[in-house]
């Protein structure tokens, strides 16, 4: 089961539009988690069905397991946040001459003065 909430609309998302996320890392790193305990993934851009969504949108997922029982699984619940509101608390008060720069787990750029920079890994740019 999903659900969105897009402008404001909440609305559970047809089973045919339901997409395979069990590859995915934030899925990999919260299934293994213990009860009350929560995964937070990487800045990376949305993808829907393997591709970039479109208008780009930087996005971490904050996820926990469900349990029927303190063994055993029932689901998970990944809840998807837009990261713009982060960068822009980042970058609101740099002291001129500051840069600031962030990065993913390996390395490639996720924020960086030089928006060419940006999301290296989604647009196969390999600066790191």
């Amino acid at each position: 089961m999903r659900v969105e909430r897009r402008s404001g609309n909440i609305r559970v998302v047809p089973q045919a539009l339901l997409q395979e996320k069990a590859s995915s890392n934030y899925f990999i790193d919260t299934i293994k988690l213990k009860p009350r305990q929560i995964s937070i993934s990487d800045i990376n851009l949305n993808r829907e069905f393997g591709d970039l969504d479109y208008p780009y949108w930087p996005t971490y997922r904050v996820g926990t397991p469900v349990f029927f029982d303190e063994t055993e699984i029932f689901g998970f619940v990944i809840i998807n946040i837009n990261a713009e509101s982060l960068f822009a608390k980042f970058t609101a008060n740099l002291v001129q001459n500051v840069q600031l720069y962030l990065l993913d787990s390996d390395g490639f750029f996720i924020w960086h003065s030089d928006e060419e920079l940006r999301y290296g890994k989604a647009f196969d740019k390999p600066l790191t």
